[in-house]
């Protein structure tokens, strides 16, 4: 009988140390390690958060980039008045393209001079006559969007010109201007 008493009392023992180690250390290392967890885990999801802001950084900096490039391109279309002769050989190799011939280009610089002192992007008005059939100058006209300049439309009459046996068309336009003084 001794011997299970003493038997007895050592699992007694051994469940009281067990228990004890389960209440004094196994439960508050567990709160600890469950507390590590939720702060690893915020620290995981605060560092996806800071890789998905990296990544649209680098796409709006790329955005911004291509913008600047783009703004850039469009303020080299804009001629300044010294530019009007390159303006008339590009226009007429444009037109050859077309297989136009260009009778005639007149910049309006009177009005243009009124307006341009004062504007910093002015409209200079021109006046072109082109000779050949009428897709060609209408395909002409759709294409000055290519051009290295800008250029519109305002007014076309087209007649046709029974000695030469073509058609001649009379295109008013507007050149955008930049006045570089300023």
């Amino acid at each position: 009988m001794k011997i299970k008493r003493v038997f007895a009392a050592l699992i007694g023992m051994l469940i009281l140390v067990i228990v004890g180690w389960y209440l004094i250390l196994h439960r508050p290392m567990q709160k600890e390690i469950n507390k590590t967890q939720v702060k690893i885990d915020n620290l995981l999801e605060k560092l996806q958060k800071a890789r998905k802001a990296q990544i649209n950084l680098k796409v709006a900096k790329t955005r911004y980039e291509q913008g600047q490039q783009d703004l850039r391109r469009a303020r080299e279309r804009f001629i300044s008045k010294e530019e009007l002769s390159i303006v008339t050989k590009d226009l007429d190799k444009h037109a050859k393209k077309y297989r136009l011939d260009m009778a005639n280009f007149s910049p309006r610089l009177s009005s243009y001079f009124k307006e341009s002192s004062n504007e910093k992007v002015s409209t200079l008005p021109v006046e072109m006559e082109v000779m050949g059939d009428y897709l060609n100058i209408g395909r002409f006209i759709e294409s000055w969007e290519e051009l290295p300049f800008y250029i519109t439309h305002e007014e076309i009459s087209i007649e046709y010109m029974e000695k030469e046996k073509t058609l001649k068309a009379v295109i008013l336009a507007n050149l955008y201007t930049i006045n570089k003084d300023e």
